[in-house]
């Protein structure tokens, strides 16, 4: 604890002194703001590390990570499901196509399967679709993104689920993630499977 309380210290000295001196440019400002929101975080200061977010998307609002933190912290932290959402369609409305994006759909995605509404489920899919695209895209199918990539598949699957429980017609995005490696999904086809040969 002493140790954030420590680099919040030093974080909120740098912004002093730059206030003053005008040394940095607004991008490293950001990423100043940026850090000192997730220190604000660990050190449960709630609205401290809001703002911190929020000013290191006025410094930078190209920032991707930024909106995500900010995106997430209001969804988890302050149960701000709408205020979310729109931090996320602020961040992929720039129509940045680079790693940080993925972060965001995967949010969205999440906050919108959590709500167990089909037509949110579908507009899920629809994220998840274009999160399997640009992973390909941005890994051309490197083992070390496999996991992620499993992630994604599995979240497909609880998506199909909402949309129609009564039918097993996510089961292929199951084994798809289970060959990923993903020990969720396994789990799941093999419930699936013993439950099956129950009946």
């Amino acid at each position: 604890l002493e140790d954030f309380k420590g680099a919040k210290f030093d974080l909120n000295e740098a912004i002093l002194i730059n206030n003053e001196k005008k040394i940095l440019e607004d991008v490293q400002l950001a990423e100043l703001y940026r850090a000192l929101g997730c220190i604000n975080t660990c050190l449960y200061k709630k609205d401290e590390a809001l703002l911190s977010f929020s000013k290191a998307i006025d410094y930078n609002p190209k920032l991707l990570s930024a909106y995500n933190l900010k995106a997430q912290y209001l969804y988890q932290t302050f149960k701000d499901k709408e205020a979310a959402l729109f931090e996320c369609s602020k961040a992929l409305n720039l129509g940045i196509e680079e790693p940080d994006i993925l972060s965001i759909l995967y949010l969205r995605s999440n906050i919108k399967i959590n709500s167990e509404i089909p037509q949110e489920a579908i507009q899920a899919i629809q994220d998840i679709d274009r999160m399997i695209t640009l992973h390909e895209k941005f890994f051309h199918k490197e083992r070390s993104h496999n996991e992620e990539l499993g992630d994604y598949y599995l979240l497909k699957a609880k998506a199909k689920h909402i949309i129609n429980p009564n039918e097993i017609t996510f089961r292929d995005e199951l084994i798809q993630a289970s060959k990923l490696g993903n020990s969720s999904a396994k789990e799941i086809l093999e419930d699936l499977d013993h439950n099956y040969k129950n009946d």
